[in-house]
């Protein structure tokens, strides 16, 4: 895989695919991006396993077609930083995807994109999907994405309270207050 493209045609698809990619997490690769050349277009993929996300970005330029994935927050977080209107390369080789920039260069670790998971959508689940182009996505992520992550954080938090000690509601009780409050604050976003 290798290709060129400008910084503002893909921050935005992995800044809104390292959302939903966990940072803590007991297998590997869910913290990780599949980055994959799809008719011409980079597809970013990233799933928790109980939501899927795929983004697409235009490119500049593809040499070679190709996938793989690569840590989300790294990646997310070093495009971030890059100057507006920067060109970037990208480069897949020997297992490492080399980035690029003219006064940048990093090299990341990737798992082969044969192992990440991917949520099967049967024709019946098509219905319940929503397309959304990455400019209006972006425009609602920015506080959606982070309140949606931290009420799966506390979904998860509250399970294992209760796991460990089914007598302890009060923890229990907590961690639904706070979810309840972040989901009161999502509708108000999204009014």
């Amino acid at each position: 895989m290798k290709f060129i493209t400008e910084k503002s045609q893909i921050v935005d698809s992995l800044q809104n695919a390292a959302a939903v990619a966990e940072r803590r997490q007991t297998i590997p690769i869910l913290a990780n991006l599949r980055l994959k050349i799809v008719e011409g277009k980079l597809e970013v993929t990233a799933t928790d396993l109980e939501i899927q996300i795929k983004t697409y970005s235009d490119l500049i330029e593809i040499q070679e077609e190709g996938e793989t994935t690569v840590s989300a927050r790294k990646m997310s977080e070093l495009c971030r930083s890059l100057p507006e209107g920067e060109n970037v390369s990208f480069s897949l080789s020997n297992g490492k995807l080399t980035v690029s920039s003219s006064n940048f260069h990093a090299d990341f670790a990737t798992i082969s994109s044969d192992d990440f998971p991917e949520i099967e959508i049967s024709e019946e689940d098509d219905s319940q999907t929503e397309s959304v182009s990455s400019i209006e996505f972006s425009d609602i992520s920015g506080d959606v994405a982070e309140i949606i992550v931290e009420i799966d954080r506390l979904q998860k938090a509250s399970g294992k309270a209760l796991a460990s000690d089914p007598a302890d509601w009060e923890e229990f009780g907590r961690l639904q207050a706070q979810i309840q409050e972040l989901v009161n604050a999502l509708a108000l976003e999204a009014s």
